[in-house]
């Protein structure tokens, strides 16, 4: 009874260490480790029975021997927690692995893109400031270029300006989307293709043209205007080539408006047809409406055009719309012509 006790206590001293209270499991046991503790239980007994009997215990808790080296097979519970343990492990690097792959393939930003629903084609006149809209919809961290194209001159990157010409400079709202180009003052020699570019890999680019003309008016007709007392005065005055925001012309004689030189008698009627036309009309004309008519353009830097009327008695005006110069020449020519019949009688009498 008394080996039945020792081997009890003995068992429980060996599963004592392969609980999972033991940070370290131990080595599998060698044959002589084995045999040794094995007689340090059956030692002090005496006889057969007792020692078979520890033999049949230790076997049943063991689990048995090797077959090639007689090394013990572990303890059926550290198989459970060795079992239990590589799940643990094997769901430890499935997490790692996805978390490895979900940190290593990140959501794609955004792509920058233009609108294109700005004016890409701009005219205006030579000293009128042009504006050129560059708009760049999701830009991140990209930056916005302005080129000139004909000779590859950077003018602006971001806000600051790339060019010793003062004229050139870009307008950005903060936390806008336009990036805009203003030249001041512009002359001819400005026209040309403009393009606004983000720094993508490949490269974005969007082309401007400005078109910038010479905004001049023209008065139709002859320099010199005759016309008879009691009719109408009729002038036509042509702003072309120029945009459609070069607003509106105002007539002048001298340096009083005509609507103010004869009131109720001066009508202006201006239209756009391509080109920006204003007539004036200044009914049952008096000597006093003789003078220099004058229509100017109310863009600033537009040359304006002038035309001097003459109203008189007696001549019917559509003879005097050829002007005084034609006159002159019928005169010389039949001054010429009655001098060479002369010159030729002359010789005949002779």
């Amino acid at each position: 009874m008394k080996s039945l006790t020792d081997a009890a206590m003995s068992n429980d001293r060996f599963r004592s260490a392969a609980s999972p209270v033991a940070r370290a499991s131990p080595p599998p046991d060698t044959p002589r480790a084995f045999f040794s503790r094995l007689g340090a239980v059956t030692t002090p007994r005496r006889g057969v029975a007792p020692l078979l009997f520890s033999l049949i215990i230790a076997l049943g808790w063991l689990g048995g021997f090797h077959a090639e080296g007689f090394v013990i097979v572990h303890h059926p519970l550290q198989q459970h927690e060795d079992a239990a343990a590589s799940r643990a492990g094997n769901a430890s690097s499935y997490y790692a692995l996805a978390a490895a792959v979900s940190t290593t393939t990140p959501e794609p930003a955004p792509f920058p893109y233009f609108d294109f629903h700005v004016p890409r084609n701009v005219t205006t006149a030579v000293g009128q400031t042009a504006f050129l809209h560059c708009r760049v919809e999701q830009l991140g961290d990209k930056g916005v270029s302005w080129i000139r194209k004909r000779d590859l001159h950077i003018l602006t990157a971001g806000i600051l300006t790339y060019t010793s010409d003062a004229r050139f400079q870009v307008i950005r709202p903060d936390r806008s989307d336009n990036w805009t180009l203003q030249i001041k003052f512009p002359q001819e020699r400005d026209a040309g293709i403009y393009e606004c570019q983000v720094n993508t890999e490949p490269k974005m680019s969007l082309a401007f043209r400005l078109n910038v003309i010479e905004a001049k008016a023209r008065i139709m007709g002859p320099s010199d205007l005759y016309v008879k007392t009691g009719s109408t005065i009729v002038l036509s005055c042509e702003v072309a080539q120029g945009p459609h925001d070069l607003g509106t012309v105002f007539w002048y004689r001298g340096a009083m408006l005509v609507e103010a030189a004869s009131p109720g008698r001066a009508t202006a009627d201006t239209q756009w047809s391509g080109t920006l036309t204003s007539r004036l009309k200044v009914t049952n004309a008096r000597p006093a409406d003789s003078g220099n008519y004058s229509c100017v353009p109310t863009l600033a830097h537009a040359q304006p055009a002038s035309v001097t009327v003459h109203v008189i008695n007696g001549e019917h005006p559509a003879a005097m719309q050829h002007g005084n110069k034609n006159s002159a020449s019928v005169n010389l020519c039949v001054h010429i012509l009655v001098y060479s019949f002369t010159v030729l009688l002359v010789k005949r009498v002779r």
